[in-house]
């Protein structure tokens, strides 16, 4: 599918703008393939608030795509379709927008760790979640983008809700992209779909059919990395004779033995979601049953905080006051606007530390440079976009430092550079060379210093670490971190 220039930007839609029946109330972050707003009813300005997702590009068969898909999905996990049409703006061809309920909350790793989260309440989110894909699958449907930044939960874990179908399919829905693989996150990918692309021949044209033990399997990894803070180990390549290699998928520790904190009935759970055999996981729905009881059935050890956090003696000055570990009783709006606060702060208090280890990493490259100019011979590749980026919504989560002391290294790799750009980083053809290299479309800041792996805090790429180049702070589409 060829999608249209020019692009659209948010400011393209002011605050006011009339698209259908809908009026803009101010821009809420956007993907590679569509931008969020927040949006009333025209004339009802203090109406209930709807997510308005307005396609980048006119025409894009995407966003048909996923209506249908949302149109056949009905359950309180999954964000309700309210409406769907075309805009129309003042120049060029119309843009099709998709209108869904508004969902409060926070990205599932960021509602972990602001509600010191338990493993019975993990249990019920991830219980929410399955019956959500349970639905999912029952309309023949799959997700293929299940990850932390595409589910949003209330600070009490009352609500988990599956978002952003915008990678999604469903039988007899038409093939959007090319390649081995359709559109999804790397380290959500199941073993069977990875496994099919190493052994599809070059020649072939046939993509992996996603199925809904691949879903099932993306939950298990976030399920793992929830409670674990680690990503699964990747795959190795084992020779099998006469030039022909197989990937070997690497059996995970249970998360009982990587934060003796979990649950044992949730790190066997989680395991099972994990399988290397899809037949051997179970289906959405039988995972749904079995999460529900798992609530009732788990000890009084379910109760206690996944991870134990340190609060500092003397807070710095104007660092906001510790959490009490007792809340008093308030009132739902009084409760949300307070979460709303808080997570404005600490969004800031990200962007400007990721502002300030960019500036960092900027100096670092620039001189860099110009010792390569001098007669280095460290030379930056730079290779060719990316054919098909992932997701209306999509963002990439980045993997927190380690929260188990006794985790190894091998558990925890260099994340590759991702087939997309991230949510917040400076896209092609805008990077500011020398300083920037386009990789995947993306803007990306070469570490030379540091070497492979690459730790938390950078992407590997061709042997080297690199960092995004961050653009404005704004909120993402799928989680507000």
């Amino acid at each position: 599918m060829k999608l249209q220039e020019p692009k659209l930007e948010p400011f393209m839609l002011p605050p006011g703008t009339r698209v259908g029946q809908w009026e803009v109330k101010d821009y809420a972050g956007g993907g590679a393939y569509g931008l969020v707003f927040r949006a009333v009813r025209a004339g009802q300005e203090r109406g209930v608030e709807v997510a308005l997702k307005v396609a980048c590009y006119p025409g894009d068969e995407r966003f048909e795509r996923e209506r249908v898909l949302l149109s056949r999905v009905h359950h309180p996990s999954v964000a309700r379709l309210l409406d769907s049409g075309e805009w129309q703006p003042p120049r060029g061809e119309a843009h099709p927008y998709l209108v869904m309920e508004w969902v409060e909350g926070m990205g599932l790793y960021t509602w972990a760790e602001w509600s010191h989260a338990s493993s019975r309440q993990v249990l019920q989110v991830l219980g929410q979640l399955a019956g959500a894909l349970e639905a999912t699958h029952a309309a023949g449907a799959v997700h293929r983008d299940v990850k932390g930044g595409n589910i949003r939960v209330s600070l009490e874990g009352a609500r988990a809700v599956l978002m952003d179908f915008g990678a999604g399919t469903y039988a007899g829905a038409a093939p959007l992209t090319k390649g081995a693989l359709p559109p999804g996150t790397e380290e959500y990918r199941s073993p069977e779909a990875l496994d099919y692309a190493h052994r599809r021949p070059r020649q072939a044209t046939q993509t992996y059919a996603a199925q809904p033990a691949d879903d099932v399997f993306a939950l298990g990894v976030c399920a793992y990395r929830l409670v674990t803070g680690w990503y699964l180990p990747p795959l190795e390549m084992r020779p099998e004779g006469d030039g022909v290699w197989r990937l070997e998928f690497r059996v995970p520790r249970p998360p009982v033995e990587m934060n003796l904190r979990v649950e044992p009935l949730l790190s066997e759970l989680i395991l099972r979601m994990l399988e290397r055999e899809p037949r051997r996981r179970p289906s959405a729905g039988e995972l749904a049953q079995v999460l529900e009881e798992a609530v009732h059935k788990a000890g009084a050890g379910a109760d206690r905080p996944l991870f134990q956090r340190e609060e500092p003696a003397v807070p710095a000055e104007g660092a906001a006051p510790a959490r009490r570990k007792e809340r008093t009783l308030e009132s739902g709006g009084e409760r949300a606007g307070r979460v709303s606060a808080r997570a404005r702060r600490r969004r800031w208090a990200e962007y400007a530390a990721c502002a300030l280890l960019g500036a960092m990493a900027s100096v670092t490259a620039v001189r860099w440079g110009q010792r390569s100019e001098q007669g280095d011979s460290a030379v930056v590749a730079q290779p060719s976009p990316s054919e098909e980026p992932v997701g209306l919504g999509d963002t990439r989560l980045k993997a927190p430092a380690p929260r188990t002391k006794d985790a190894p290294s091998a558990l925890h790799p260099s994340r590759p550079v991702p087939d997309k750009p991230l949510e917040d980083q400076r896209r092609a053809p805008h990077c500011l060379a020398p300083v920037e290299v386009t990789i995947h479309g993306g803007c990306w800041i070469a570490v030379p210093p540091i070497k492979p792996p690459c730790g938390d805090a950078f992407y590997e790429w061709q042997g080297g670490c690199y960092m995004p180049s961050t653009i404005r702070p704004r909120q993402p589409t799928s989680e507000p971190q």
